[in-house]
Order: C-alpha cells, then sequence, then structure tokens
C-alpha cells in the first residue's frame, strides 16, 4: 500500500497531472450547468466532433518528437476529405473512395518527406509551400462548393 501510494503521489505531483484535475472540474461544472452533459449521447457527440483532431495529433505528436513538423496537415485533410467525396459522390464504392483520399494524403507526405530528406530543402519552408498549394487544388477541384450527393452507405459510416 505504501508503494502504491508513493507513485499515486509521484504522479498526481507532476505539472502535467493540471489538466487531469482541470478536465475532471470541468466535467464536474458541465454536470452541474447542464444535467444532458454526461450522457452517452452527448459523449458520442464529443468523440466524433474530435476524432480528426485527434488522428491529426497522434501523427503531429511522432514528428515533434522526431523535431519536424508539418505545416501543411490541415491542407492534406482537406485534399483526401474532398477526394474521398468527390470519389464516393461519383459512385464509386465507399471503401474505395475512402482508400483513394488515403492515398492521396500519403502521397503528400511522402512527397513532402521527399523534399525534406532528399532535396534538403527546411521542413518549414517545405510544408508551408505544399500548404498553399494543396489549398490552392482542393478550391480548382471543389470550384469552391461542397460535395453534396454522397451516398447513404458514406453518410452512416460515422454512426
Amino acid at each position: 500500500m505504501k508503494r502504491f501510494t508513493a507513485a499515486v503521489n509521484r504522479l498526481t505531483s507532476r505539472r502535467e497531472f493540471m489538466l487531469v484535475y482541470i478536465i475532471v472540474l470541468g466535467m464536474i461544472g458541465l454536470s452541474y450547468a447542464a444535467p444532458a452533459f454526461l450522457t452517452k449521447s452527448s459523449a458520442t457527440a464529443v468523440l466524433l466532433s474530435v476524432c480528426d483532431q485527434s488522428m491529426i495529433a497522434v501523427g503531429m505528436t511522432i514528428l515533434l518528437v522526431a523535431g519536424a513538423f508539418d505545416l501543411s496537415v490541415g491542407s492534406t485533410l482537406a485534399l483526401g476529405g474532398l477526394v474521398t467525396a468527390v470519389f464516393a459522390s461519383r459512385g464509386f464504392a465507399v471503401p474505395l473512395a475512402i482508400g483513394l483520399g488515403l492515398a492521396t494524403g500519403t502521397l503528400v507526405g511522402i512527397i513532402n518527406g521527399l523534399i525534406v530528406t532528399e532535396i534538403g530543402i527546411n521542413a518549414f519552408i517545405t510544408t508551408l509551400g505544399m500548404m498553399s498549394v494543396l489549398r490552392g487544388l482542393v478550391m480548382v477541384i471543389s470550384g469552391g462548393q461542397n460535395v453534396s450527393d454522397l451516398p447513404p452507405a458514406f453518410t452512416r459510416l460515422r454512426q
């Protein structure tokens, strides 16, 4: 029991643990302010709203640990999502459309990696330029409009 208490004290004395305190206090406060906050549907909505940012955060964490960063992740996400939506709206099978969107993001990552490692251009400059190129590409492909007429199978994936 003494070892367990010492381990808990070591863990809770860390500065990072303050985030856990803040999150727990926020949840308690929100549950009093809005009783529907701690429901299954509310938790599902919160998790669905942060799932894409969480996936990006995992990838960015790996880059940051390696001493690099990528400014083009948002634009890469937009292009991959657009490619997926365009192919799904044109009658391609939903898994194939998703695969093509993922392949697009992978290709952008490979291009960024090759420019940084093989050509030797700084990651900041490379990914900043790629961000601009991808934003322009998304605007050209979409014409500035939302992609509509997605098949029902595509919209059911998130439920």
